[in-house]
């Protein structure tokens, strides 16, 4: 059965590392078509028509509340598409303080190796040289890394990673688990440009996704644009 997640937008949110992640990845679709859909290209554009700024990169974070696989398979995705459809340089951030299932760095392949958690506790401009290559060209990562490296988000050294980062980058996409389940991931995705919360159809339930709205809000973000995943 083809399996390829299409995205819409459905409200108004050295050597390369892992090298074949794309392949991989197409094959944990289990898809026979054609990896980006045109419904994934057109959102990389609708992104990059409604967030991108002239004088610098864009950061976007992404939280499914109760699917980090499909998130994970979303955002990567997207990452193609805005490479790809847009020629955009795109930084893929595991900003996960309390790695689940999946991820960036479980997908890639990057256990063990220092990231997210190392740059909070030793700096931002020491972060950007634990960023690695991928195999596609122009789509790089940064690890969860250890997560007991850092306890707590400290969201001024995020803050000026993000800032560091999207002077290099057209696009920085931090990953983050699910608000729901961990306070730390509110202070992650607040740092980001914006903020979109990813649902599977028939699967994530209306309760979770306006329980993820109230924790933004509660937070000082009223409107989280939904990603909404479907599998075919």
């Amino acid at each position: 059965m083809n399996r390829e997640p299409q995205l819409r937008l459905v409200e108004s949110g050295g050597k390369p590392a892992a090298a074949g992640w794309l392949s991989r990845l197409r094959a944990a679709l289990s898809s026979k078509r054609p990896f980006a859909s045109r419904y994934s290209r057109f959102l990389a554009r609708q992104i990059a028509h409604d967030y991108s700024r002239p004088d610098r990169g864009i950061s976007l974070a992404f939280s499914g509340p109760d699917c980090e696989v499909e998130a994970t398979d979303a955002t990567m995705m997207l990452a193609y598409c805005l490479q790809s459809e847009l020629g955009a340089k795109v930084l893929l951030v595991d900003a996960r303080l309390r790695p689940g299932v999946d991820g960036f760095t479980t997908r890639l392949r990057l256990h063990g190796l220092p990231g997210f958690a190392e740059m909070l506790q030793g700096g931002a401009s020491g972060g950007l040289a634990l960023v690695r290559p991928t195999s596609v060209p122009n789509v790089d990562v940064l690890a969860a890394g250890n997560a007991l490296a850092a306890q707590a988000c400290d969201v001024a050294v995020l803050r000026e990673f993000i800032a560091l980062a999207t002077r290099d980058y057209s696009f920085v996409l931090l990953q983050s688990g699910s608000l729901l389940d961990d306070t730390r991931n509110l202070s992650a995705v607040l740092q980001a440009d914006a903020v979109f919360l990813i649902a599977e159809e028939n699967l994530t339930s209306m309760e979770s996704l306006d329980r993820s709205r109230k924790v933004l809000a509660d937070g000082g973000l009223e409107d989280a644009p939904v990603l909404l995943t479907r599998a075919q």
